[in-house]
């Protein structure tokens, strides 16, 4: 807890502080002081402070003149500008009655001063220890924690989705009455290490609807990480099909500007990039590195497989609304980032939200698997295995990593 005390008058002052310190029962982290209203706004625009003790006729400046209602004058300002930090009670305090009865509205309490006897500091007592009262019942209903440790996000049903439920045996379908779509859950793991895991898949392809879909389930859910998993186009000549693609970093690439410039259309990017979590990279990257896993997961797909090993590449990504199969947009792409190794319609959306989300925020990364090139020879041969390798990646990251 954090107290400010705000007066013109150094005596004063002594005495509320000595109120202060004589209060037990309570865990009172800081106490502060201010002079003057420039002092009290400095200090506001850095700190959050629980109450504020507040003279209600402060001058503007020490030794300035006193104003009837600078105390007042003064929370009017920090509540109107977003920079001060709104202090969560205010107790007025002064020594006229008048004053009181005409400003009393805009306090949480109003005390008269009067130095020469002890009421005011049993009532002072009384109304600090109620707002600390207050403060410890709002911060006790308004916390909130996390409840499951992974939340997966997948673009497709099929495919995708149906990936993921195979890959971790997630069989318990909910749907909520107040919702359009559709979880799955269930945990893996054992003893101490199980993880509570739900996933689900987006209503439609595109950046929109990903923001949608990831917000809901955290904000439902309140999970550790989120993932997206699925399949995605990979730059030709740096990945194979069913590599695995880290997006980090990863931006929108139709953020940007249309310009005319002698009679033709011009098209100026402007990719804002976003980041994966340092400490959860670190993870990725480590897991990434273990050939020999990479090598178990191929060996076992059920299904058709490329002939060229399984890698796992970390780098640049980019998202956009469209589904791409023409070289000469893939070009375009890639020359926002000479490091690009693949392309969606959606992960970029995930990391948005998970970074914009309210608290507590999960940490966020997209492990998507090469099922195309975007190119011209773009085809569905191994949206299946692709799919497979992303989610089986995921499993182990979760299962044996994190």
């Amino acid at each position: 807890m954090k107290i400010l005390v705000v007066d013109d008058n150094l005596d004063k002052i002594k005495h509320i502080l000595s109120v202060i310190n004589d209060i037990s029962g309570y865990k009172i982290d800081r106490t502060d002081y201010a002079l003057e209203s420039i002092d009290a706004k400095r200090k506001l625009e850095e700190i959050y402070y629980d109450i504020v003790i507040l003279d209600i006729m402060l001058p503007e400046r020490i030794n300035g003149k006193v104003v009837e209602d600078g105390g007042v004058k003064l929370l009017e300002e920090i509540k109107r500008k977003p920079k001060y930090n709104y202090p969560g009670n205010v107790i007025g305090i002064t020594s006229s009655e008048s004053v009181i009865e005409k400003y009393k509205n805009s306090f949480f309490s109003c005390i008269k001063y009067e130095a020469d006897t002890w009421n005011w500091k049993e009532e002072l007592d009384s109304y600090i220890k109620l707002a600390l009262d207050t403060t410890l019942s709002k911060q006790r209903n308004s916390i909130v924690d996390y409840n499951y440790d992974v939340a997966i996000v997948c673009a497709l049903r099929h495919t995708e989705l149906e990936a993921i439920k195979k890959v971790f045996g997630l069989e318990k379908l909910v749907e909520h009455k107040n919702d359009c779509e559709s979880y799955f859950e269930g945990s893996i793991g054992k003893g101490k290490n199980i993880k509570k895991i739900v996933a689900t898949s987006c209503v439609q392809m595109g950046l929109t609807s990903a923001a949608v879909s990831t917000m809901k389930i955290i904000e439902r859910y309140r999970p550790r990480y989120v993932f997206m998993t699925g399949i995605a186009a990979g730059i030709k000549g740096k990945v194979n099909f069913g590599d695995i693609l880290i997006a980090d970093p990863i931006w929108n690439y139709s953020n940007g500007k249309y310009i005319t410039r002698d009679n033709d259309v011009f098209f100026c990017a402007d990719p804002i990039q976003l980041r994966m979590d340092v400490e959860l990279s670190r993870l990725i990257v480590e897991l990434s590195y273990n050939k020999e896993i990479l090598k178990q997961i191929k060996k076992e797909y059920d299904g058709e497989a490329p002939r060229n090993n399984l890698d796992c590449k970390i780098g640049s990504f980019a998202s956009g609304e469209a589904v791409l199969a023409n070289s000469k947009k893939i070009e375009s792409v890639k020359d926002q980032s000479r490091n690009l190794i693949g392309i969606d319609m959606e992960a970029y959306s995930v990391y948005f939200a998970g970074q914009y989300c309210t608290k507590p925020k999960p940490k966020v990364a997209s492990i998507k698997s090469v099922c195309d090139f975007g190119d011209e020879t773009k085809g569905d041969n191994y949206h299946d295995y692709a799919a497979y390798t992303s989610a089986k990646f995921l499993y182990i990251l979760i299962n044996q990593y994190l």
